[in-house]
């Protein structure tokens, strides 16, 4: 049922079209404004804020198809972050903010106090952004901060720099927060993933050479075979990271969750651009949209090199015997 509710009201507001002017800037604020107000009139932005607060009281497995088809659509918008975090801040009893919220992938402080993110998805169009000091973590109002663009064509991601800490009451204590974003953003790549692959065999289906379609070859056969295991396999590993009770994701599942999705992202990328050619690489196509999105999600809150080092790190620290015992401990729960 949250699937098909999700599915549905991304597929009429938010298209590619929609993702492109928002991407261009063109509208202003008024186009992410209205696709944010959809948004949040559906009251997906509360599914995890508790039912005595308003909300559907969801857990943190409830959402997983949320930030699914958010990828699948390309969201260019901060909504499973906004959930989450409105999630944790009605456990202790927070005030809850308006508007849209995003999670600083890094953070330094210096000694004048000016606070600096150079890594901030979503920084360009969320309204405030939840940055961790480690002790402690605070919503900062992302109109005080000089924002810049920290990615390539069509990037909504910012470096932000605050040149002073604002007063704010919305204050969380400090957590694992970059385990959490990347929890999150393994969920819309393994969305975005299988929109890519549906792309993909639509348009080998379709293409005909040679006097029949492309997908009758033996070679484009095998490719769209070792993509589409990648793909389910990314898939599963993002399932994994939403597997806890609760509402906050645990974090050797995120971090499986976040290593093995973008560990896949070349793959499906160079295959789904190899089978369509110039074509897919054309701006008009919508194909390099969620190509281009992949790539930069795959960089937020860490690539499969740093999270491989998280895993193996904590496998080492256990001591376990067999990586088997491992796995069903720290991931079985």
């Amino acid at each position: 049922m949250i699937s098909d509710a999700i599915e549905q009201l991304l597929a009429h507001c938010c298209t590619p079209n929609h993702v492109r002017r928002i991407e261009r800037g063109e509208g202003g604020t008024k186009e992410r404004a209205a696709l944010w107000g959809a948004l949040q009139e559906s009251g997906f932005t509360d599914a995890l804020v508790a039912e005595a607060m308003g909300g559907a009281g969801l857990s943190l497995s409830d959402v997983y198809p949320i930030a699914f088809v958010a990828g699948r659509h390309a969201l260019p918008l901060p909504l499973i972050q906004t959930i989450l975090v409105r999630g944790i801040m009605s456990e202790t009893n927070a005030e809850l903010p308006e508007g849209s919220i995003t999670i600083a992938g890094d953070v330094a402080v210096t000694p004048d106090g000016t606070i600096i993110s150079n890594y901030v998805p979503f920084g360009e169009v969320a309204d405030w952004v939840l940055v961790d000091f480690g002790d402690r973590a605070q919503l900062l109002p992302a109109t005080g901060a000089q924002r810049h663009i920290a990615g390539g064509c069509g990037s909504v991601n910012a470096r932000m720099r605050w040149a002073k800490q604002p007063i704010s009451g919305n204050e969380l204590p400090g957590s694992n927060w970059r385990a959490y974003g990347a929890c999150l953003i393994s969920a819309m790549l393994a969305g975005s993933m299988a929109r890519i692959l549906q792309m993909t065999i639509g348009y080998a289906n379709d293409r005909v050479q040679f006097g029949r379609p492309i997908a009758k070859l033996q070679i484009i056969q095998q490719q769209i075979s070792v993509m589409a295991e990648q793909v389910f396999a990314a898939r599963m590993s993002a399932q994994i990271g939403f597997s806890a009770d609760g509402i906050s994701p645990k974090l050797m599942a995120a971090a499986v969750a976040k290593q093995r999705t973008s560990e896949v992202v070349g793959t499906v990328s160079s295959i789904a651009h190899s089978v369509h050619g110039a074509m897919g690489f054309t701006e008009e196509y919508d194909l390099q949209l969620f190509t281009r999105r992949m790539h930069e999600w795959r960089l937020a809150y860490g690539t499969e090199v740093y999270w491989s080092k998280v895993v193996g790190r904590e496998l080492l620290a256990t001591g376990a015997s067999r990586t088997l015992d491992f796995v069903r401990r720290s991931l079985a729960g």
